[in-house]
């Protein structure tokens, strides 16, 4: 049986993500331009060690 035939079911109102973005665009506005600086700043590691992402800069930090 589908999830959404189970949330349903159990009165838990269930909505596509497509829908929740449309929701989260009407209540805090469309989606700002990234900024991002070159400098990066940290690297995030997962539980294991390895390399998950950077973290940069803003481009107003770039000077200090």
């Amino acid at each position: 049986m589908p999830a959404r035939l189970c949330f349903g079911a159990a009165g838990l109102d269930v909505k596509d993500i497509r829908e929740l973005r449309e929701m989260a665009v009407r209540v805090c506005g469309p989606q700002r331009e990234l900024r991002r600086g070159e400098r990066v700043v940290a690297e995030v590691l997962g539980h294991l060690g390895e390399h998950v992402d950077y973290i940069y800069s803003l481009p107003e930090e770039e000077g200090v």
